[in-house]
């Protein structure tokens, strides 16, 4: 018996009766246009992007919760390969566009067509505290400032300083002899590339382990902060953010940013002083998040056995350029050059760790023992001094390795305001899809990598200029004033109608895996040509819309690319990483983020109730795109669990989580792996 002596059943009858009461008011049909309103209809829905059909209100917000980048790549597939609609729920319009010529557009155009500081505000301002008017009146000059921090010649002494302060973490792994890779992922970037760019001081003010633990309860809150859910209902993000407002406001009370990356942007970014805790928490969201994910991802990746020619890649050649470095040492000894050092981060330049070994050594009084340690403080001092240089290096084995890793784990949604009603031409249906644009394929775009690489380095100098000037690069490219958006569609072509007020998204996810950008898109493959798009568009690079395009593209992006090729050359020279034989999740398990794979308890008879009355009121495909219908009569589980596989065939790696939206995706199980030291693992080798 149920409640009171009321059946289970018969409370489900009443509530699926209540149930279908409500529904019935949400979707009753509306009045009949007339014919002129009819005619004008279709001649809009002409040019319109298809439409997912939903249910009112909640739009797809069940279906994101549910199923993320698997239930949009659905929707594509459903509903046209160039461009879709749907309600996201509570009044969010959003229109994806995948073909070619509009992801140009997205990032192409003006601020007077395609808006990126209205669309972002909610971030700015519901996360980080910014005032969106204020903050909106200085983005470009703060953009500039760090564009003028991070550009690629400033960027020898920080990697230097991060392979410093990684080494000890990372041979720490080897001392434990087994680690869960997230966590030491965590702890690797946060650790290094945080005092890389906050300083030392303030680390040590308030303990690294307290600042990284409460960094990451304020990450992992992120994309649910920005969203309407009320901040009272996130009570440990408000905790977490109070508190890293509090650390930063004291320390720069106390000047402990003085000489650091991030007091010297603070001397320029063009908002008020109260509000610089602010921007700091902004800044140090912004140099950790993807940032951990796309280190977990790539050293994951290398170790999967398909990989193996990558990984020994990326050891043979930080080995051949270590060779190169003692050449260059024994050379200038030679020459008589001094032993000290030679200043410019070749070999000659020990690591601050390095002297101690030849110290003890020859303290010890055996000449053959002192000998010995020289030889290997030297080899490690060269080793430094290769993986230094290879970092700033954007096509370096390392660096391809952490691009393609972003290619696969990339977000999901970047998203842009129309100010005023667009007609974005497209080329005939079937003339090239999301390849349209490109420009020579993919041997042409290999053959022109090196040299967009370095336009693109110049051009973020000339973009930090630019905008310190009154912000006219951002207009570049069209949009602004009609320009693009006003542009006359190929013969034969079509125009894609946005009306004003419409949330534009891109989604790089889905994107990166699309075959049209990328040949064999699903597999990893750090040799791949870069990316086919118009040039211009974005960065020449394998890794995409990782770090945007255009005008607004991401400031830190070469400090990222050097830190995070350097990070992994640091960890694969070091240390030997294999997958633990026995993990916590296995390969068919129900697990978060990843979609059901079947079975599992029955859902609550309310639910069941609610399902029911919903699939016998709303249109069918509303009912399942809405996700509404439960276990897996929506039939998005398994298209989902294939989606966070792509890159893994054999399954040895946790499935991404789908469910994250806004940043580069995480691991949705934990990854155990064993850890010895580089050389111990050589000499055991067969």
């Amino acid at each position: 018996m149920g409640y009171d002596g009321i059946s289970p059943e018969a409370l489900a009858a009443a509530l699926t009766a209540l149930a279908a009461a409500a529904l019935a008011l949400l979707v009753a049909a509306p009045r009949r246009p007339s014919a002129a309103a009819a005619a004008a209809a279709a001649a809009a829905a002409a040019s319109a992007a298809p439409e997912v059909p939903l249910p009112p209100l909640l739009g797809a917000a069940l279906s994101l919760g549910r199923w993320g980048a698997g239930f949009l790549a659905a929707c594509r597939d459903a509903y046209g390969p160039d461009a879709f609609s749907l309600h996201a729920g509570l009044g969010q319009r959003l229109l994806f566009v995948f073909h070619g010529a509009l992801i140009e557009a997205f990032f192409k155009y003006g601020e007077d067509s395609m808006s990126f500081k209205p669309a972002v505000r909610r971030f700015t301002q519901r996360v980080y505290g910014l005032p969106g008017g204020e903050f909106g009146a200085a983005h470009e000059t703060l953009l500039a400032r760090l564009r003028h921090l991070l550009v690629p010649a400033q960027l020898q002494a920080h990697a230097e300083g991060l392979f410093d302060t990684a080494l000890p973490y990372i041979k720490g792994w080897a001392d434990e002899g087994e680690v869960e890779l997230w966590e030491a992922s965590k702890q690797l970037v946060f650790q290094s590339t945080g005092r890389q760019l906050f300083g030392r001081r303030f680390f040590e003010r308030w303990g690294s382990e307290r600042l990284q633990a409460t960094f990451f309860v304020f990450e992992e809150n992120f994309e649910i902060a920005a969203s309407p859910v009320p901040h009272v209902l996130l009570p440990s993000f408000r905790a977490a953010r109070a508190a890293l407002l509090r650390m930063l406001r004291a320390s720069i009370a106390a000047g402990d940013f003085e000489g650091t990356p991030a007091g010297e942007l603070l001397g320029g970014c063009g908002l008020r002083a109260a509000l610089h805790p602010n921007v700091l928490l902004a800044v140090l969201w912004a140099s950790q998040a993807n940032s951990v994910a796309a280190m977990f991802w790539a050293l994951a990746f290398l170790l999967l056995p398909e990989n193996a020619r990558h990984l020994a890649g990326v050891r043979r050649e930080v080995a051949r350029a270590a060779a190169e470095e003692e050449g260059r040492a024994a050379a200038a000894a030679a020459a008589g050059a001094d032993s000290g050092g030679s200043g410019d981060g070749s070999a000659a330049g020990s690591s601050p760790s390095d002297a101690p070994a030849t110290t003890a050594a020859a303290a010890g009084g055996g000449a053959k023992e002192a000998a010995g340690a020289a030889a290997a403080a030297a080899a490690a001092s060269a080793r430094r001094a290769a993986i230094v240089r290879l970092s700033l290096d954007r096509r370096s084995a390392a660096a391809r390795c952490v691009a393609e890793a972003i290619r696969l784990r990339v977000h999901s949604v970047a998203i842009r305001l129309v100010p005023r009603d667009l007609e974005i031409p497209l080329p005939p249906a079937g003339a090239g899809g999301a390849a349209a644009a490109a420009a020579g394929g993919a041997a042409a775009a290999a053959a022109g990598a090196a040299a967009a690489d370095g336009a693109a380095a110049a051009d973020d100098e000339g973009r930090a200029a630019a905008a310190a000037n009154g912000g006219a690069a951002r207009r570049r490219g069209g949009g602004g004033g009609g320009g693009a958006a006003a542009a006359e569609a190929p013969p034969g072509g079509r125009r894609l109608r946005v009306p004003a007020g419409t949330t534009v998204a891109v989604c790089p996810f889905i994107s990166h895996h699309d075959d049209a950008l990328f040949d064999r898109a699903w597999e990893f493959d750090p040799d791949r040509p870069p990316i086919r798009m118009e040039p211009g568009t974005v960065a020449t690079s394998v890794a995409g819309f990782g770090f945007g395009g255009g005008f607004w593209r991401c400031p830190g992006r070469f400090f990222a690319e050097m830190e995070l090729a350097a990070l992994l050359m640091a960890a694969v020279c070091s240390v030997d990483l294999g997958i633990a034989e026995r993990q916590q999740w296995t390969g068919d398990e129900k697990r978060r983020g990843g979609g059901a794979a079947g079975g599992g308890d029955a859902p609550p008879w309310p639910l069941r109730a609610l399902s029911r009355a919903a699939a016998a009121l709303l249109p069918p495909a509303a009912a399942r795109f809405g996700g509404v219908l439960l276990g897996e009569a929506g039939g998005f589980g398994a298209e989902a669990a294939r989606w966070a596989r792509s890159g893994d065939p054999g399954k040895r790696l946790p499935p991404c989580e789908l469910r994250r939206l806004v940043g580069f995706k995480v691991p949705a199980a934990p990854l155990r792996v064993e850890a010895v030291p580089l050389a111990v693992a050589l000499d055991q080798a067969p």
